[in-house]
Parts: structure tokens; C-alpha cells; sequence
């Protein structure tokens, strides 16, 4: 009975599987290839790239007697017009993920006006805030761009006394600094300071999974010694923008 049922599955084998000058044809009887399968492939079990104990293949190509090996993806597999299957050096591109932002709206829908004298720096409430979680390591790109006017003197007079101050506005990512930007100037006339400043800036960061708390706030500083002093508004306009864009990284 056994050798029966050996000789019938030895045939059916061979109805489907062709071996021919050291290659291996699965439903084909010309394999041009080591392995030559004429179908579709499935395969059942894949490993996750950094995942733990889920093969036997060690890093140096032998096999481990159990299965605790980690697998890393470094390549990624191609094909050509035939079928060949093949591997380039690189990972496919993840896609990005729009966390705030982006979308031409106004980002910082409130205002704030502050004023600094004799080397305060004096920094608004929270303009625009956004908690976000990674689900993976990411690069995380953040920029803004917010808009100061109606720059006076603190007392409100207009500016024009030629002392150095400066406007700015910073980013702070769990209570970290990761961006600081500003303006400083000197004035010798009335109309120095009028109209609208915007004070930009752009830092890409990579994050590993966790989540992650940014602000945006502005900033007025005058020097040591500046009795006149300086008081600004910012977020008044519609083009102030706040944008946090994330990219999966291996």
C-alpha cells in the first residue's frame, strides 16, 4: 500500500514539476531558470521587516538549529518583463503623512499683542498648537509662517527712535526649542516698522514612534537699557500657515 501510494504521488509530482539541466520548472517542462514557476506564486508566511524570532537564517547565511533570528529588509524585489525576479539596494517609498496643515487654510485663527522694554524678552500664549502619535519611526518635517504687524512702541506711540529690538517666533516640541527665527532691526524713520513682517521657518526631525506635542508661539525682545521698547501682533492674517508633514524612515 505504501509503495502505491508513493508511485501515485511521484506521478502527480511529475505532471506539475519538470527538472531539467539543474532547474527546477513548476507547470512547465522548459524552466529557464534555476526555479521556473509558470503561475501564480503565494507564498504564506512573511516576515515583518524588524521583527524578532521569526527566522532560522542567520546574518551570516547559515541556519540556527531554532527559529531566533530577526529579519531586516535591505532590498527590495523587482521584476523584469519576463517574470525574472530580481533586487535593488533601496526601500520603496513610504508615503507621506499630513499630520497639520497643508491645505492653503489659515493656520493660526487667533492674535496676540505683546510689548518687551529694557531687555525683556516677552513671548505670547500658545498661537497654534497640534498633539500627533507616529506609528512608526518618521522624518517629520515642520515649517510655519506668521505674520507681526502693527509694530509700535510699548506705550503704543509710533517706532521710529533708532534702537536695535527684534521680532521672532519659535517652535517647541515637548517643550524643546527646534526652531527660533526673528527679525531684528534698527529704525531711523516713522514709517520703518509699517506694515506686515512674517517671520518663517523649516526643520526636518527624525521621530521615533511616540506622541509628540508642538507650539507656535511669537516673540518681542528690546535691549538692555531701551526705555522705548516694542509691542507687535501676531497671527492677524489670512496667510499664516503652520504645517507638520511626516515620511516613514526604516
Amino acid at each position: 500500500m505504501n509503495k502505491k501510494l508513493l508511485t501515485a504521488f511521484a506521478v502527480s509530482l511529475c505532471l506539475s514539476l519538470h527538472a531539467q539541466s539543474n532547474s527546477v520548472g513548476i507547470s512547465t517542462s522548459t524552466p529557464t531558470e534555476t526555479l521556473d514557476i509558470n503561475g501564480t506564486e503565494r507564498i504564506r508566511e512573511l516576515p515583518v521587516d524588524g521583527s524578532s524570532n521569526v527566522i532560522y537564517t542567520k546574518p551570516d547565511g547559515t541556519k540556527s538549529i531554532n527559529k531566533d533570528q530577526s529579519f531586516k529588509a535591505l532590498k527590495t524585489l523587482v521584476a523584469d518583463a519576463n517574470g525574472v525576479i530580481g533586487s535593488v539596494n533601496w526601500m520603496p517609498v513610504q508615503p507621506s503623512v499630513v499630520i497639520s496643515g497643508a491645505d492653503g487654510l489659515d493656520a493660526v485663527t487667533t492674535t496676540s499683542t505683546i510689548s518687551a522694554v529694557n531687555g525683556e524678552l516677552t513671548t505670547t500664549p500658545v498661537l497654534a498648537t497640534k498633539t500627533f502619535t507616529l506609528s512608526k519611526k518618521s522624518m517629520v518635517t515642520f515649517s510655519y509662517n506668521i505674520s507681526a504687524s502693527d509694530i509700535v512702541k510699548a506705550n503704543g506711540d509710533n517706532l521710529f527712535d533708532g534702537t536695535s529690538k527684534r521680532v521672532g517666533a519659535k517652535l517647541i516640541l515637548n517643550s524643546k526649542d527646534i526652531i527660533n527665527s526673528g527679525i531684528p532691526f534698527t529704525n531711523s524713520g516713522q514709517k520703518y516698522v509699517f506694515g506686515v513682517f512674517y517671520l518663517n521657518g523649516n526643520r526636518s526631525i527624525i521621530l521615533s514612534e511616540g506622541t509628540y506635542t508642538v507650539n507656535l508661539v511669537g516673540n518681542v525682545f528690546a535691549y538692555t537699557g531701551d526705555t522705548i521698547g516694542i509691542k507687535a501682533t501676531f497671527g492677524a492674517t489670512s496667510t499664516d500657515q503652520f504645517d507638520i508633514i511626516a515620511v516613514p524612515v526604516q
